[in-house]
């Protein structure tokens, strides 16, 4: 063993190469850094809700959504009161949990006003949850109805070093609960995170809906059911259909297919349904990343096969000296991979370095915490050591084979150089070429797609506007922000409303008495509503019934008017409201969201708005920057919105496209920087091999230009090869996910002429200048060298 591990000869073979070793260290570090923290992401996602110990016997109720356009959605969500009818009915329920939650100021000791993630659950939440509790009974600690466990952070901002328990919180400048418990904040689970949980009454001093017994809110809230041991609660789906659809009225409408769905917690996460109190995670950006993370890997690895056996000739002189000396050829073998083994180790431990470094960046790209603790588990430990020993075997065994069957007699005449034609170096060369040609591909057409999507026509102005939300805030004192706002040099205009084509406003779904059924998407603005969105009338039909509303196509269409219609039925009792004109085209959300029927109010003054809309001018950082003074004066507290620009909403609408776009490009970047590299020793290496054909076609009359010409075309040849290859590849990929959007950009040609022409123009670079000197020094030298 100890002939095995003498590194000092590949020391100094390291010593004396050091561009080989450098580009090897950087590829490999470089790539594992990356391995490690993809395999954290990975790891983080896949174990999201493991830490609560009955995730298997917990569902979440929601419902299926088809409707009479063929529209589909999974809504993760339910009403409050559908708790009461599920005990009674389904002895395999256990205990039901409903859950809410939203942002609300509260008032601290200090009097300061301090915007906290809010949320509303009931006394069985932390029994059917596993989040760790500091303080508190866990089966109490919730039941007086108003109470309220808050985390360790929160306490200490309020409290202080004072005991909190029994502490009262005054939240909404109106309501008062009392300190009974304390929590650590929540990690590893799809329940977004809380800084405060009261009781789930509560939300009736917000919005009478989601605890009515009326249910018109019919999934405004979480409902957490815990099936008892044994039990199959899926199976219960379709009785719970048709159960529903005695009492719930979402489930008895006509025009709208509505079937009860129950969610498993531990397939929640990766779930497609829509919710509002719980997180979603992308399986598709996992995976994704875990693949690309893997070509780059598989890059590094292709590198050091590349250049260690292009330095074939420089190693068989020592192992055809270790073989006269009696070394087996298996021997051999066994060093080589072991020297590959401890170059792998070397560059892990640089790579975790590296990890440590790039967590913040990788955090901010992923919207998620790293935690780089997770390296000293034991699990992912072993992980590391097996990435270690598999690389480098894989990186290792195929130049081992190559260089350990070198002859000491070839090595003495010096012939192996010549006899080695690297014909594996040239399909690897290729390989990374295509990978190449094919990232940039990809990662063009994601930047193009994003971009079609962010800057598509909405039908409204939204340069330049912000929405500024008022939920929680002190209605009393809108007018007078807003006196304040207008009087700004930055503000041209502002406007009150209760919802914005980009949040599609409130929907109200109507059930008339003959059974049909529409569902509207209600907006309500004052008199500069049309004028600061810049909303425009197809038809006015100069009606002076300000009750009345402005329509889209799509109502006329499904309540089956005539464009001329002066007034719609909305309501169960079929009372009209006039219809003061129809609206030009324009979208609600982004340009992906399906045509709804939309009724825009207009009033003169809303004393309660939900929002206002501020058109600026000037710079928007110092407008918004004046404008969160003014809400900070006005309202006692800060504002929080970090994104408030109606453009910048838009772009959020789009965040997951963006941020896998942004990672893929990143990847394409890597993926040509160490191809870059590779490429450069391996033309230097190979243009090494060829130093007598180059003098010898000099010595018959080639000219520097020519030879120089013929070494690029030769390196050039691979890049041609490949673009051809990776074609089909971009075009079978780029064309399965562009099918996803309804708004899309085509696959024009350009895009595979740009991504071939960066990587012709990168691969020339990367060997012109070499090739230039090899193709201008005298050709005696080379001819006497190997002669």
């Amino acid at each position: 063993m100890k002939k095995f591990i003498d590194i000092k000869p590949y020391l100094t073979f390291l010593s004396r190469n050091k561009i080989y070793t450098a580009i090897n260290v950087f590829g490999f570090s470089i790539s594992l850094m990356f391995v490690l923290l993809i395999g954290i992401y990975a790891v983080q996602e896949y174990s999201m809700d493991s830490i609560h110990s009955k995730a298997g016997r917990i569902y979440s109720l929601g419902m299926v959504q088809e409707g009479k356009n063929g529209e589909k959605f999974d809504i993760d969500g339910s009403h409050w009161a559908v708790q009461k009818y599920l005990r009674s009915r389904y002895p395999d329920i256990e205990m039901t949990c409903g859950f809410g939650r939203d942002s609300y100021p509260l008032t601290a000791p200090t009097g300061e006003k301090i915007n906290i993630k809010l949320g509303f659950a009931d006394s069985t939440f932390f029994q059917i949850f596993d989040f760790p509790l500091t303080r508190g009974d866990r089966k109490t600690v919730l039941t007086a109805p108003n109470s309220a466990v808050i985390t360790s952070d929160l306490a200490r901002k309020l409290f202080g070093q004072v005991d909190p328990i029994g502490k009262t919180i005054a939240y909404l400048d109106s309501v008062s609960v009392k300190v009974t418990g304390i929590m650590e904040p929540f990690e590893g689970s799809s329940i977004q995170k809380c800084d405060m949980i009261i009781r789930y009454e509560n939300l009736s001093y917000l919005n009478p809906a989601l605890t009515s017994d009326r249910m018109s809110n019919a999934n405004g809230g979480n409902i957490f059911i815990l099936a008892r041991q044994g039990a199959d609660l899926k199976s219960k789906e379709s009785d719970m259909t048709k159960y529903f659809s005695t009492f719930f009225w979402v489930f008895m409408m006509k025009d709208t297919n509505v079937k009860a769905l129950l969610t498993p917690l531990k397939d929640l996460y990766f779930s497609d349904t829509i919710g509002r109190s719980t997180a979603r995670g992308d399986i598709k950006l996992v995976r994704i990343l875990m693949g690309v993370g893997l070509i780059i890997l598989l890059f590094s690895i292709t590198n050091y096969i590349n250049l260690t056996v292009a330095q074939s000739n420089r190693r068989a002189k020592e192992m055809a000296t270790r073989r006269l000396l009696g070394s087996q050829r298996s021997e051999i073998i066994m060093r080589l991979v072991t020297e590959s083994i401890l170059m792998c180790a070397v560059s892990m431990a640089l790579g975790i370095v590296l990890a440590m470094l790039g967590a913040p960046v990788a955090e901010k790209l992923l919207d998620t915490e790293i935690s780089i603790a997770t390296l000293l588990r034991p699990s992912f430990v072993a992980a590391i050591i097996f990435i270690v020993l598999a690389v480098g075997l894989v990186s290792g065994i195929i130049p081992a084979f190559v260089i350990s069957r070198a002859k000491p007699i070839d090595v003495v005449r010096g012939t192996f150089t010549r006899h080695s034609r690297m014909v594996l170096s040239r399909i690897f060369m290729t390989l990374q070429n295509v990978i190449t040609i094919t990232m940039i591909g990809v990662s063009l057409t994601m930047v193009l797609q994003v971009d079609h999507l962010v800057s598509a026509p909405l039908g409204y102005d939204k340069e330049n506007l912000m929405k500024i939300d008022f939920w929680g805030s002190n209605h009393s004192k809108v007018d007078a922000f807003r006196n304040e706002l207008n009087s700004l040099p930055c503000v041209v205009k502002t406007s009150f409303c209760k919802g914005t084509p980009i949040d599609r406003g409130n929907n109200n779904t109507i059930i008339f008495p003959d059974g049909k059924e529409i569902s509207f998407q209600v907006l309500i603005g004052d008199s500069c509503y049309f004028d600061i969105l810049g909303l425009k009338i197809a038809r006015d039909n100069h009606v002076a019934d300000v009750n009345g509303a402005y329509v889209n196509n799509q109502t006329l269409k499904e309540a089956e008017l005539k464009e001329d219609a002066k007034s719609m039925k909305y309501s169960l009792d079929g009372d009209p409201i006039s219809i003061r004109g129809i609206m030009a085209p324009f979208q609600l959300g982004d340009i992906t969201s399906f045509e709804s029927p939309v009724l825009i109010f207009i009033h003169k003054k809303i004393s309660d708005p939900w929002s206002i809309l501020i058109k600026i001018k000037g710079d928007p950082i110092e407008a918004y920057n004046s404008v969160k003074d003014v809400y900070k004066t006005t309202f006692g507290m800060e504002l929080t919105q970090e994104r408030p620009y109606i453009d910048q909403i838009v772009q959020d609408c789009f965040d997951q496209q963006m941020r896998l776009s942004k990672i893929v490009s990143l990847f394409a970047g890597i993926a040509i920087i160490i191809s870059l590299l590779g490429l450069v020793a391996m033309s230097q290496y190979f243009i090494q091999q060829r130093q007598r054909e180059i003098a010898v076609r000099k010595v018959f009359g080639s000219t520097s230009r020519q030879v120089c010409f013929r070494l690029l075309r030769s390196f050039m040849i691979y890049v041609a090869i490949a673009f051809v290859i990776a074609i089909p590849i971009i075009w079978y990929f780029m064309s399965d996910w562009l099918s996803d959007y309804s708004y899309r950009i085509s696959l024009s040609p350009w895009i595979f002429v740009a991504a071939g022409a960066f990587c012709f123009v990168v691969s020339l670079l990367a060997v012109v200048i070499q090739s230039n000197v090899a193709a201008n020094e005298n050709p005696i030298r080379h001819i006497k060298d190997n002669g």
